[in-house]
Protein backbone atom coordinates (compact mmCIF):
# COMPACT_ATOMS: atom_id res chain seq x y z
CA UNK A 1 0.00 0.00 0.00
CA UNK A 2 1.53 3.57 -0.87
CA UNK A 3 1.34 6.12 1.98
CA UNK A 4 -1.54 8.43 0.52
CA UNK A 5 -3.13 11.43 2.78
CA UNK A 6 -6.27 11.04 1.33
CA UNK A 7 -6.89 14.86 3.46
CA UNK A 8 -5.20 16.30 0.46
CA UNK A 9 -7.55 15.35 -1.95
CA UNK A 10 -10.43 16.54 0.07
CA UNK A 11 -12.30 19.99 -0.09
CA UNK A 12 -12.18 22.00 3.31
CA UNK A 13 -15.80 23.26 3.84
CA UNK A 14 -14.99 25.00 7.35
CA UNK A 15 -13.44 28.15 5.43
CA UNK A 16 -9.46 26.84 6.14
CA UNK A 17 -7.59 25.65 3.41
CA UNK A 18 -5.23 22.55 3.33
CA UNK A 19 -1.91 22.71 3.08
CA UNK A 20 -1.85 21.48 -0.70
CA UNK A 21 -4.76 24.33 -1.15
CA UNK A 22 -2.51 27.01 -0.26
CA UNK A 23 0.30 25.78 -2.66
CA UNK A 24 -1.34 26.23 -5.44
CA UNK A 25 -2.77 29.77 -4.44
CA UNK A 26 -1.97 32.37 -7.14
CA UNK A 27 1.27 34.48 -6.63
CA UNK A 28 1.60 38.21 -7.91
CA UNK A 29 3.99 38.95 -10.77
CA UNK A 30 6.82 40.66 -9.33
CA UNK A 31 7.19 44.59 -8.95
CA UNK A 32 9.95 47.32 -9.34
CA UNK A 33 11.68 48.16 -6.50
CA UNK A 34 11.76 51.50 -5.04
CA UNK A 35 13.36 54.14 -7.43
CA UNK A 36 14.00 51.06 -10.33
CA UNK A 37 12.13 52.23 -13.33
CA UNK A 38 9.38 50.23 -14.68
CA UNK A 39 7.82 50.04 -17.98
CA UNK A 40 4.32 50.67 -17.49
CA UNK A 41 1.21 49.60 -19.48
CA UNK A 42 -1.30 48.24 -20.68
CA UNK A 43 0.37 48.27 -24.21
CA UNK A 44 -2.42 47.19 -26.07
CA UNK A 45 -2.29 43.77 -27.53
CA UNK A 46 -2.92 44.64 -31.61
CA UNK A 47 0.12 47.12 -31.09
CA UNK A 48 2.51 44.36 -30.31
CA UNK A 49 0.60 42.02 -32.77
CA UNK A 50 1.86 44.40 -35.33
CA UNK A 51 5.57 44.78 -34.50
CA UNK A 52 5.21 40.89 -33.93
CA UNK A 53 4.22 40.85 -37.69
CA UNK A 54 7.53 42.95 -38.96
CA UNK A 55 10.28 41.05 -40.41
CA UNK A 56 12.54 38.92 -38.63
CA UNK A 57 15.38 41.16 -39.87
CA UNK A 58 13.71 44.16 -38.07
CA UNK A 59 11.81 43.03 -34.94
CA UNK A 60 14.59 43.01 -32.37
CA UNK A 61 15.60 46.26 -33.11
CA UNK A 62 11.81 47.23 -33.51
CA UNK A 63 10.53 45.96 -30.29
CA UNK A 64 13.30 47.20 -28.44
CA UNK A 65 12.43 51.18 -29.65
CA UNK A 66 8.86 50.63 -29.31
CA UNK A 67 9.13 49.36 -25.71
CA UNK A 68 11.63 52.28 -25.27
CA UNK A 69 8.95 54.79 -26.63
CA UNK A 70 6.30 53.41 -24.79
CA UNK A 71 8.29 53.42 -21.41
CA UNK A 72 9.09 57.36 -22.26
CA UNK A 73 4.83 57.89 -22.39
CA UNK A 74 4.07 55.36 -19.52
CA UNK A 75 6.61 58.37 -17.24
CA UNK A 76 5.14 61.29 -19.07
CA UNK A 77 1.32 59.98 -19.41
CA UNK A 78 1.61 61.16 -22.93
CA UNK A 79 1.62 59.40 -26.73
CA UNK A 80 3.91 62.09 -27.99
CA UNK A 81 7.61 61.41 -26.56
CA UNK A 82 11.14 62.88 -27.69
CA UNK A 83 13.16 59.87 -27.28
CA UNK A 84 17.03 61.01 -26.37
CA UNK A 85 20.36 59.00 -27.05
CA UNK A 86 20.35 58.16 -23.09
CA UNK A 87 16.57 56.73 -24.08
CA UNK A 88 18.67 54.47 -26.77
CA UNK A 89 21.37 54.01 -24.17
CA UNK A 90 18.89 52.72 -21.86
CA UNK A 91 17.55 49.76 -24.11
CA UNK A 92 20.77 48.91 -25.66
CA UNK A 93 20.19 50.74 -28.87
CA UNK A 94 22.57 52.62 -30.32
CA UNK A 95 21.25 56.18 -32.03
CA UNK A 96 22.09 55.05 -35.51
CA UNK A 97 19.67 51.68 -34.77
CA UNK A 98 16.91 54.26 -32.56
CA UNK A 99 16.48 55.73 -35.41
CA UNK A 100 15.73 52.60 -38.19
CA UNK A 101 13.49 51.02 -35.60
CA UNK A 102 11.85 54.39 -35.36
CA UNK A 103 11.34 53.70 -39.35
CA UNK A 104 10.34 50.41 -39.00
CA UNK A 105 7.41 51.59 -36.73
CA UNK A 106 6.78 54.52 -39.15
CA UNK A 107 6.54 52.02 -41.90
CA UNK A 108 4.40 49.60 -39.78
CA UNK A 109 2.47 52.48 -39.36
CA UNK A 110 2.39 52.24 -35.49
CA UNK A 111 4.39 56.03 -34.84
CA UNK A 112 4.16 59.19 -36.90
CA UNK A 113 7.88 61.05 -36.33
CA UNK A 114 8.46 64.57 -36.61
CA UNK A 115 11.94 65.36 -37.51
CA UNK A 116 14.18 68.36 -37.80
CA UNK A 117 17.71 68.85 -38.04
CA UNK A 118 19.87 68.86 -35.03
CA UNK A 119 16.62 67.87 -33.05
CA UNK A 120 15.55 64.97 -31.03
CA UNK A 121 12.18 63.25 -33.27
CA UNK A 122 9.01 63.88 -31.79
CA UNK A 123 7.46 60.75 -32.03
CA UNK A 124 3.08 60.14 -31.43
CA UNK A 125 2.66 56.32 -30.46
CA UNK A 126 -0.69 55.57 -33.03
CA UNK A 127 -3.23 53.55 -32.28
CA UNK A 128 -2.76 49.62 -34.26
CA UNK A 129 -6.41 49.64 -35.20
CA UNK A 130 -8.31 52.06 -37.09
CA UNK A 131 -11.35 53.23 -34.77
CA UNK A 132 -14.56 52.11 -36.36
CA UNK A 133 -17.07 54.88 -37.27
Amino acid sequence: MSPLDLDQFRARFDGKMSLAQRSVKRQRPPRHNPGEWFLKGPIPGSWLVRVFSLPTKTLGRALRVGLALWFLAGKAKCREVKPTWKTWQQFHLSPDAGRRGLQDLERAKLVKVKRRPGCCPVVTILDATPKQR
